[in-house]
């Protein structure tokens, strides 16, 4: 699988900055911790905790969380997040 990136300028600030910080990593395949994946996946299932006791919604959390858990399963809980992009390979 290729992954191209085109540019960053029509996306928000944050995303903007991990994908120039990241972008060669990425390009290579290189998924080495900057923030594991399973630390990720504890701070998601805290802030749906916190999320449903205020009552807000939490549809675009709670698919994170379970592509997170995904990662997590098999086997990518030390990685980076960007090695959530292991899901997609073949």
């Amino acid at each position: 699988m290729h992954v191209g990136f085109v540019g960053t300028g029509n996306m928000g600030a944050p995303m903007a900055f991990i994908l120039e910080r990241k972008r060669a990593a990425l390009a290579a395949r290189d998924y080495r911790a900057g923030f594991f994946v399973d630390l990720a996946l504890k701070d998601l299932r805290l802030a749906l905790e916190m999320a449903e006791r205020a009552g807000a919604g939490t549809t675009v959390a709670r698919e994170a969380w379970r592509l997170y858990g995904e990662a997590s399963r098999k086997g990518f809980g030390t990685l980076d997040s960007s090695g959530l992009l292991k899901l997609l390979e073949p």
